[in-house]
């Protein structure tokens, strides 16, 4: 039981180091859009309103539903195309039979991230993120793909975002998962496995 409670802290510790990031960028975009497009500003702060609560209530629980997770991640890539209106398309698939699948809170919302930092922000051109979620026998596979040029995987594989979901998925599945980074001329890929599970909300 001590060390349950130790790996739910460390999780825990994991979790609250990834919420600034999107919520400092986000107050970026508002401060270039309240002078010169109040309407957009103020939706803008209601979508953010959505996702800071959203986010603050998964927060509190170890494991969301596919569902619940993958709806925190369009709210988070509507804010972003906001703020990179012509550069950033998106999609988001998942299996209907595992949208009630059990996955770690606020897993995908760091690898999103990372795709934005290090491909859309710095990328001219358009970039498209595909998030997908589909089951593959006894595990959940998660893919999150990006158009964008390739990118230096020493830089950005071992960095706080990347970092953070590596660590969760080590605490959370020891030796149940699998996790790769790839990045190449086509794009970049990151794939997850992890054991497929009904969520029991337990809140």
């Amino acid at each position: 039981q001590t060390q349950l409670n130790l790996r739910q802290a460390e999780i825990n510790v994991l979790r609250s180091q990834s919420n600034p990031h999107f919520l400092f960028n986000t107050l970026n975009l508002l401060a270039s859009e309240i002078g010169r497009n109040p309407t957009a500003a103020r939706e803008t702060v209601y979508d953010l309103a959505d996702l800071l609560r959203d986010s603050m209530k998964a927060a509190e629980k170890q494991n969301v539903s596919v569902r619940e997770e993958l709806d925190l991640v369009a709210l988070y890539l509507r804010l972003q195309q906001k703020r990179f209106p012509d550069r950033l398309k998106y999609s988001i698939n998942c299996d209907e039979d595992c949208s009630a699948s059990e996955i770690p809170a606020l897993l995908l919302q760091p690898i999103v991230e990372n795709a934005v930092k290090h491909v859309v922000a710095p990328n001219t051109g358009e970039t498209r993120i595909d998030v997908a979620v589909a089951t593959q026998s006894d595990k959940i596979l998660i893919e999150v793909r990006d158009t964008g040029p390739m990118i230096d995987l020493g830089a950005t594989a071992e960095g706080g975002g990347l970092h953070i979901v590596r660590k969760t998925l080590a605490l959370q599945y020891p030796n149940q998962h699998d996790m790769s980074f790839s990045s190449t001329q086509e794009g970049g890929l990151v794939t997850i496995r992890i054991p497929r599970k009904i969520f029991r909300d337990a809140s």
